[in-house]
């Protein structure tokens, strides 16, 4: 543990399997605090650096890559279109995905009820959903329409 104070601030610094890491610790005040500090962090990386595959990293991590909340069914579509992205989607391109989106979370309402968290979707609800809709076609059957008119001008001769 190498823990040191500069300034006002204590920084750690330590090398994990080869690796060196370094940085500020947040709040500390005193050294012994700095030292706890740089105790959970280096214990937080040993446990990233014994996930053996991406799948079991992001699997065992997802709470803290959500941003350490549970994000709800309704409101996953609103953070997904709010994330930046290279292309912007025209408007009508969007408000179709949105429907799409809707209507699986209407058939998970209706049959796995108990589904409530983006995490809590698997495979095997995607799977069922597909093949909903290969056999009846869109679950929520509702439709729309929206008419636009343009006026034309007469022309007097």
């Amino acid at each position: 543990m190498s823990v040191r104070q500069r300034g006002s601030s204590y920084q750690y610094r330590f090398t994990l399997d080869g690796k060196a890491y370094s940085g500020a610790c947040k709040g500390c005040t005193s050294k012994r605090s700095a030292e706890l500090y740089e105790a959970s962090v280096r214990e937080e990386l040993a446990n990233i650096h014994r996930q053996k595959t991406v799948t079991a990293l992001v699997e065992n991590y997802k709470f803290e890559l959500t941003g350490g909340k549970p994000i709800t069914l309704p409101e996953a579509f609103k953070l997904a279109a709010a994330k930046p992205s290279k292309r912007k989607a025209t408007s009508s391109y969007a408000r179709l995905r949105e429907v799409y989106w809707n209507d699986f979370v209407q058939y998970l309402s209706k049959f796995n009820p108990e589904v409530v968290d983006l995490s809590q979707i698997r495979r095997l609800h995607c799977e069922n959903y597909v093949s909903y809709l290969i056999e009846n076609g869109r679950f929520v059957r509702e439709v729309a329409f929206t008419l636009t008119t343009k006026r034309r001008k007469k022309q007097v001769s």
